[in-house]
């Protein structure tokens, strides 16, 4: 660009690719009817340059079709909600975006054909229109950040064949859609009647899907439809300080109370965060789920497809009782706070370490190929082991109930039990009494003990015993020495 001043100097200014393009330039305006056509001019101007939207409310009539590998990059102006896109469109748009992002896939070369989508700080209000927020399709090294959708007849974030991409403060609010009447949460939370999660991941490209999506600081709130994410992915897909609830003034009764994450494939990763009201944390239909220090109140359902090989960590969480774990992947409780456990068939590798569960510890017949391991745990009520349940071992347990143990090939080690112990079964491999082993140099004179507990002889001398046992509970009860020491 040259400039000629009124002296006749000539001034020579070069552009930056970094230069923003301004879309006020375009005509893009808060009076303007429908800033479709305009917004879209100016994206294809745009050669990789920042298109930045003016302050204000601005509305599109029809979906913004962003159909170029350019590596598109648009900005909101100010701070975060500074740019309102007022989305009023009608019907016939069901399976695009407002801000649609189509992909190009060739069957014969599967290979993604953009990059480095970049939308930032843009609050995106779609007035129930029956269309998806934003549809990204066939994207990597793309970043999304400080963006609000809300209102949408449809998914509010729609990712298809998407990967190593960063999603950063991207708010979902009252999105989804229902076959049924979506002012009824008995229809919204059937998810039989569901067409459209609130957030979708998929893969229309056959052996491949989403992988390594990067989500952080994101709040999904009031979102009427479940799952609220219907997940199909891929490796590696990481939900960092995810903030997910609806409000607990909503009207539940007779329903389900909605799902967080609807997984049918790939792998999921949570880490910190919470999710509030949501009865299920997950429903897995196969993959690998690992969750960490996420809040979860009240405390969640897990449901798991049986016959599969799912992989589960559940790490300092809360969940509700849990049941159905047959699957021949591992599974692993850890420091987590349980209501119930009730294994129905558990089969595969099993872990609860450090868990308190607040009631009952139930397992009922398991698979042959059932490995259950439960050690340093408190158990509020009663345990019981089933003979069918196989090679379940207790250890260093605290059990506020009575105990029955019949495992075969199980192993009850050194556990505290209140209540009574029975064994049920004779092809256990180990079992350690729930007694007290003391050690002294007496049989004890003074506090209350129960039949069976045993007393070590640390001074043993000629004609003494090597111990002592109680033969009748009181205090200190009836004992009787055993092994008497040749004089």
């Amino acid at each position: 660009m040259v400039i000629v001043t009124r002296e006749g100097k000539r001034w020579k200014r070069k552009l930056s690719g970094n230069d923003k393009i301004q879309a006020v330039f375009y005509g893009v305006s808060p009076l303007v009817e429908d800033n479709g056509p305009l917004l879209q001019a100016a994206v294809n101007f745009s050669s990789n340059r920042i298109v930045e939207l003016p302050r204000g409310i601005i509305t599109i009539k029809t979906p913004v079709v962003f159909n170029f590998d350019s590596g598109v990059k648009i900005e909101g102006s100010g701070k975060k909600g500074g740019t309102v896109i007022n989305v009023i469109i009608g019907d016939g748009y069901e399976d695009m975006g407002a801000l649609h992002f189509s992909g190009r896939h060739d069957d014969a070369k599967v290979a993604l054909g953009y990059r480095a989508l970049s939308i930032k700080n843009i609050h995106l209000i779609g007035n129930l229109s029956r269309c998806r927020g934003i549809f990204i399709q066939y994207q990597f090294a793309m970043r999304i950040e400080q963006i609000t959708i809300e209102k949408f007849d449809g998914a509010g974030l729609y990712i298809d064949k998407c990967q190593d991409s960063v999603f950063e403060q991207v708010d979902i609010f009252n999105c989804g859609r229902t076959s049924g009447d979506r002012n009824s949460l008995k229809d919204t939370f059937d998810e039989s009647k569901t067409l459209d999660s609130p957030i979708v991941l998929t893969s229309s490209i056959a052996k491949t899907d989403c992988n390594y999506l990067r989500f952080s600081n994101c709040q999904w709130e009031d979102n009427p439809v479940s799952p609220v994410c219907d997940f199909s992915g891929g490796i590696e897909n990481y939900f960092v300080n995810l903030h997910a609830e609806y409000s607990a003034y909503w009207d539940i009764e007779g329903t389900k109370g909605g799902t967080l994450f609807k997984q049918r494939k790939g792998t999921i990763k949570i880490q910190g965060g919470g999710s509030d009201e949501i009865k299920t944390l997950v429903d897995i239909e196969w993959g690998e789920f690992w969750v960490e220090s996420h809040r979860c109140h009240p405390p969640k359902k897990i449901k798991v497809k049986r016959g599969t090989n799912s992989r589960l960590t559940f790490r300092d969480v809360a969940l509700d009782k849990i049941t159905a774990l047959t699957t021949s992947g591992e599974k692993r409780f850890e420091g987590c706070t349980i209501n119930e456990v009730e294994l129905d068939y558990p089969d595969g590798f099993l872990s609860f370490n450090s868990c308190n569960v607040k009631n009952n510890f139930i397992t009922n017949q398991s698979g042959n190929g059932a490995k259950i391991s439960v050690t340093g745990c408190n158990i509020g009520g009663g345990v019981n082991v089933s003979t069918s349940t196989k090679s379940i071992l207790f250890d260093d347990c605290f059990i506020n109930g009575n105990v029955t143990f019949g495992s075969e090939g199980g192993m009850w080690l050194n556990n505290i039990t209140k209540g009574i112990f029975k064994l049920s079964g004779d092809n256990c491999r180990v079992v350690i009494p729930a007694t007290r082993k003391l050690v002294g140099s007496e049989a004890p004179v003074k506090g209350n003990y129960k039949v069976g507990d045993s007393l070590v002889n640390l001074s043993p001398m000629p004609g003494s015993f090597i111990g002592w046992v109680c033969v009748k509970s009181g205090n200190p009860g009836i004992w009787k020495g055993y092994g008497q020491i040749e004089s």
